[in-house]
């Protein structure tokens, strides 16, 4: 077992890991946690430290992704707020910059009625095998000019909102 908010943790999971061919990072707390310190560490600087010791140990052609949920999707509109974060380097000093700049993050309480109201142009939520399908896709060689990108697996909703046919 790991535990992203212990960097103890997380370096010695790494430190079992031998060659391998992908790394999915897909874990995460709702910000309905409340502490921004302990969301912030478990979705992003657990995550970060994991894939830095990791990386290393990937095959050639292997792939590295970190999925997100909907409730991250207006990331662009918060770059300036976070950008300090994703600059910091290492665990402590990442969540160092959390405690420092807690009134300007967007962590906030929503809870899941929240995520319930999210629109879904499709009528439903995501099958687990649907998700499951875009990170097997990632790590195919069908994808290996694939970089750096978001792939958005939300049954049309990034879309929707980029033309203006929903605006929450």
């Amino acid at each position: 077992a790991i535990n992203l908010a212990d960097a103890g943790s997380i370096v010695a999971a790494a430190e079992q890991i031998g060659p391998f061919d992908c790394l999915f990072n897909v874990a995460g707390v709702s910000s309905g946690a409340g502490d921004a310190v302990y969301v912030n560490t478990v979705n992003f600087l657990g995550p970060r430290l994991l894939t830095e010791l990791l990386l290393p140990r990937i095959r050639e052609g292997g792939a590295v992704v970190s999925v997100a949920s909907i409730s991250a999707s207006r990331y662009a509109d918060n770059r300036a707020q976070n950008s300090g974060l994703v600059a910091t380097k290492g665990f402590a000093d990442g969540q160092q910059w959390v405690r420092d700049n807690i009134d300007a993050l967007t962590i906030r309480a929503k809870g899941m009625a929240a995520l319930d109201a999210i629109p879904k142009p499709l009528g439903r939520l995501s099958q687990p095998e649907e998700q499951a399908a875009a990170l097997l896709f990632l790590n195919s060689p069908i994808a290996s000019y694939v970089n750096g990108h978001v792939l958005w697996v939300d049954g049309g909703l990034a879309g929707a909102r980029a033309i203006g046919a929903i605006l929450a």
